[in-house]
């Protein structure tokens, strides 16, 4: 049966997805509707009657990490998850989280909480809106080693045993604006997990996700001069250039090469002159160009992008007639042409 869509009157907005979130005025029904979640198992409760139970939610899942956002009338909440889960309030939400023994309180603008893998946790949240990650620890881990140039075994710092409060301002470094762009970038691309994964978007949320969670890969100078030396550019170019037909990431380039982020820009500017995500976009069109070229009858434009990565029209025709000055229908015509 399909949820309600939203009407939420005094609700405060949800982080995204407004227009297609889903509002439930009884506790049955969000708990069914949390259940079709990728394993976020959390019951939302009313406090107080719950007559006046209303909560706004909208969920988008991608490879390694679940976002929901969510905003709601004051709520108690049980959690369980077998993936890691950051909590970010907006507006005025202030919260009592209790697990075991511990108590703690947070509230925004100031704190986000963070959840270990299978700590069941109690809280009770004033109304408001909030953005929750449910994240893979491998991905989390993987994309950390990739970030630091440590090693899994030495992640101690990131601290995914144990429940605490997360800061939102360290440094003069305010996350929240990063968030809010974030979820900006959601809506900007309709809530679509298909575009958002082509667009490396998970990648990016787990990076900010490791920032939050260990803000000193921010500030620490030293990591540039620890990890950038040696890079091997043709093997990882071999190495993109194999996988080229799948996704690429960063966090895949940081894992064939064994250096960071910052040392894989640094070379591809000097010695290309763009980053390495622009690069990979360019070689791809290069591809797509060589296959047209080499087209046999039958061939068409989609399924040769396909094979090169490329998936989605809409943004390969622009980009391929800019870099190339003719559309890619007009180059396979030219080659189908007797």
């Amino acid at each position: 049966m399909p949820f309600p869509t939203a009407s939420f009157g005094d609700l405060p907005a949800v982080p995204f997805g407004l227009a297609t979130a889903k509002l439930f005025t009884c506790e049955a029904s969000c708990g069914e509707f949390l259940t079709r979640l990728p394993d976020a198992p959390s019951r939302f409760g009313a406090i107080g009657d719950p007559d006046a139970f209303r909560i706004l939610l909208k969920n988008v899942a991608l490879p390694g990490v679940s976002l929901v956002a969510g905003s709601g009338t004051p709520k108690a909440t049980d959690h369980c998850s077998r993936r890691l889960t950051l909590v970010i309030p907006f507006g005025d939400v202030a919260s009592v989280v209790r697990s075991g023994r511990e108590a703690y309180r947070w509230a925004a603008p100031h704190h986000a909480f963070f959840i270990p893998a299978g700590e069941k946790i109690e809280a009770e949240s004033s109304g408001g809106a909030f953005l929750r990650l449910d994240m893979v620890e491998t991905a989390v881990t993987k994309t950390a080693a990739g970030m630091t140039g440590l090693k899994h075994a030495s992640l101690d710092a990131l601290e995914l045993s144990q429940s605490r409060i997360v800061p939102l301002q360290v440094r003069g470094m305010n996350w929240l604006p990063v968030i809010r762009s974030l979820c900006s970038t959601i809506d900007a691309f309709d809530c679509d997990a298909n575009r958002l994964v082509a667009a490396g978007f998970d990648d990016l949320l787990l990076r900010t996700a490791v920032m939050m969670l260990r803000p000193e890969i921010c500030f620490e100078q030293d990591w540039e001069g620890r990890h950038n030396r040696g890079l091997d550019l043709e093997q990882l170019l071999e190495r993109i250039e194999a996988n080229l037909a799948g996704r690429v990431t960063l966090a895949d380039m940081e894992a064939w090469s064994g250096r960071t982020a910052r040392a894989i820009q640094h070379v591809f500017q000097k010695r290309f002159g763009i980053g390495p995500m622009q690069w990979v976009r360019d070689r791809r069109l290069d591809l797509v160009r060589t296959k047209l070229l080499a087209a046999q009858p039958g061939d068409t434009v989609r399924g040769i992008a396909a094979t090169c990565g490329l998936t989605r029209m809409a943004t390969l025709i622009p980009e391929y007639t800019a870099r190339f000055g003719e559309r890619p229908s007009d180059t396979l015509r030219a080659r189908n042409s007797p």
